[in-house]
Order: C-alpha cells, then sequence, then structure tokens
C-alpha cells in the first residue's frame, strides 16, 4: 500500500534558517536591541512571508503585480514547495512598507516586518527546519522505518536532487540542455511547450519579431531561466550518484570551471556521463547567452539530517528534522520506503 505524503499542505511545513551574519549586522541589531530606530540608509524591507499550497514563482508576481515593483526587486534565498506550508524571508523596497502592511493574499500571511540595508540574495540561508506527516503506513512496516530512521542519522541519505527540481512536467532538464548546447530555438519552443503563460508572451514578441528566439526567452525572467539550467546538472548529479558505490565524497554540479581530475573517486563516472550527454564542462560557459553561463559547484554523495525526531503511531509517521540548503526531505522519504 503507498505511503501518503502531502496529502494535506500542513503535512509539509517548511521553515526556512537564515544564517544570523545574513540576517543583520550586530551594529543594525545592537541599535534594535536598545529601542533605536532602523539608520537612514535602510533602504530594504525584510519579512517573512508565509504561503500555503501556493506555488512559489506565482506568489513572487502576485507580490510584484500588488506592490507594483518589478519581481527582480523581490529578494529571497531560495524557492520553496507548492503543496506544503511554507515561511521564508522576502526583500523588498522599503518605501513599500505601507503596501506590504496592507497585502491580502489568499493562502499567504506576512509577519515579522525588519528594515535592513540590503536585499536577501539567493542562497543566503542556512537551510530549512521540516516538520513532515506520512500517512498510510503498514504494521508490518513500522519496524524497519524506525531501523532506518536510525541509521539515517548516523550516516545520513544519498543527497539526490528531488523531482521538485525537474518541474511538474519533468522537462526542466530538458530545456536546461539545450540551452547548454546553445540551441536558443529549441530551448524556446521546448518551454512555449510545456507552459501555457510564457508561451503567451513568447508568442507575442515572436510576432513582432520572428525569428528572434534569444529576444523571446529575455521575455522570461533570467532567475527562471536558470532553474532550467540547474535542472540539468541536477540531472547529471543524480546520474553520477547513482552509478558511484563508495564513502562520503564530493561531486561536483558540472559547471565551466570544473575540473574532474579534483574528483578521483568520481572521476571515471563523470566522464562516463559526460560523454553520454556528448557534453563537456566548458559547454556550460554559454557563448550565446552569456548570462546563463555556470561556474559549478559541488555536492556531498550523502546528506546526514540535524535534530532528527519522529514519532510513529497507527499507521501515521511524524518527521522532524533539519537539512542543508539544497537538499530534498522529500528524497529522505522516499529512501526511507525503498524496497519495504
Amino acid at each position: 500500500m503507498p505511503w501518503k505524503i502531502k496529502q494535506n499542505p500542513e503535512d509539509f511545513v517548511v521553515r526556512e534558517v537564515i544564517f544570523d551574519t545574513v540576517e543583520s549586522s550586530w551594529k543594525e541589531k545592537y541599535r534594535q536591541i536598545r529601542g533605536h530606530k532602523a539608520q537612514a540608509k535602510t533602504k530594504y524591507l525584510w519579512f517573512t512571508l508565509c504561503k500555503k499550497d501556493y506555488d512559489f514563482f506565482r506568489v513572487i508576481a502576485e507580490l510584484g503585480k500588488k506592490l507594483g515593483i518589478s519581481t527582480k526587486d523581490i529578494g529571497y534565498s531560495g524557492t520553496k514547495d507548492k503543496k506544503a506550508v511554507t515561511y521564508q524571508t522576502i526583500s523588498v523596497p522599503i518605501d513599500k512598507e505601507g503596501e506590504v502592511k496592507a497585502l491580502k493574499i489568499p493562502g499567504v500571511d506576512i509577519s515579522e516586518l525588519r528594515p535592513r540595508n540590503r536585499p536577501i540574495k539567493l542562497g543566503e540561508h542556512k537551510g530549512n527546519d521540516f516538520e513532515i506527516t506520512i500517512r498510510n503506513l503498514e504494521e508490518s512496516e513500522s519496524s524497519d522505518v524506525k531501523k532506518r530512521l536510525e541509521t539515517m542519522k548516523k550516516i545520513g541519505f544519498v543527497n539526490y536532487f528531488g523531482e521538485q527540481r525537474f518541474g511538474s512536467k519533468k522537462a526542466n532538464d530538458k530545456v536546461g540542455r539545450l540551452l547548454v548546447l546553445g540551441d536558443i530555438e529549441g530551448a524556446a519552443k521546448k518551454i512555449m511547450d510545456i507552459s501555457r503563460e510564457y508561451e503567451r508572451k513568447m508568442s507575442a514578441y515572436l510576432e513582432k519579431k520572428p525569428r528572434d528566439y534569444e529576444g523571446a526567452l529575455r521575455q522570461i525572467p533570467l532567475r527562471l531561466l536558470k532553474i532550467f539550467i540547474h535542472a540539468y546538472q541536477a540531472r547529471i548529479w543524480n546520474e553520477c550518484a547513482r552509478r558511484y558505490e563508495g564513502e562520503n565524497t564530493p561531486i561536483p554540479v558540472i559547471g565551466h570551471r570544473t575540473d574532474v581530475r579534483n574528483y578521483p573517486r568520481v572521476r571515471g563516472i563523470l566522464e562516463e556521463v559526460l560523454d553520454e550527454e556528448k557534453i563537456g564542462p566548458g559547454d556550460f560557459s554559454n557563448k550565446s547567452f552569456k548570462e546563463l553561463s555556470s561556474r559549478g559547484s559541488e555536492r556531498d554523495y550523502r546528506v546526514i539530517p540535524e535534530k532528527l525526531e519522529h514519532e510513529l503511531k497507527e499507521g501515521v509517521l511524524r518527521l522532524q528534522f533539519f537539512l542543508p540548503k539544497g537538499s530534498y526531505a522529500t528524497e529522505l522519504v522516499r529512501q526511507l520506503r525503498i524496497d519495504l
């Protein structure tokens, strides 16, 4: 019998954890503790956004519309799941404080408004706290589940990128590959196939400027276009991790600065996968669309969840744990159940 995860948004609660050093400088904190107003140079407003069963980018678009600003002026550290209750930090220009306080968006709550002297940037959170409820467990599974949880506390689980990375239509990585290969026309047409929203915008542009597919792609926010590149990098990483068997080790997220010689434990696998894909690290230096170039990074093969606690009662498993940014709670759950 299949487990049920995310049966309700409240079954998947995510709370973003921001580094203290990112949240504010010690001087700003000291001023607040002493009851002083924000410094005159303060130009941004940070707040905690809670959304329930709401697509992240639709929330950002709605915020931009309600506040009368470009989505480029809305800062965030990471994206969050749709079918969930999620809490995260958002930043906007300080002169929108009144509009933020008056915001009314169904499924969205705003709290913890605080002035800051800069916007929050992508990747500035430490990780996320999770509270997950899984339903429909069989009584016969209880013993194995408890054993696996204890094992995860010690050695963790394989740090695969979760299925969310690849989009609801599982096509983000395919668009990313076309972009990496410099096939701008192919990428544009693929996006138009999978997204009604962007198909309308891109088609309207192409009616005015036929064959200008790069211009059509630029109708899409750059942050969204980069997600396609990241999805392709994730697919390559997942395939390398799937073939690797060994101790925990860094595996590169391939980019144009990746030197596979620096990863002796997985070098053979990396070269094999890249050969099958008919690409190399240098292809991630996008000459036709420079803003989409990616230097690459690295990611540990395994990740250990922190503060992992559980309660299993009457076929319902409740989990609480922390994962560093970029690691997927859905993967913990998936690997918890494999072959049970």
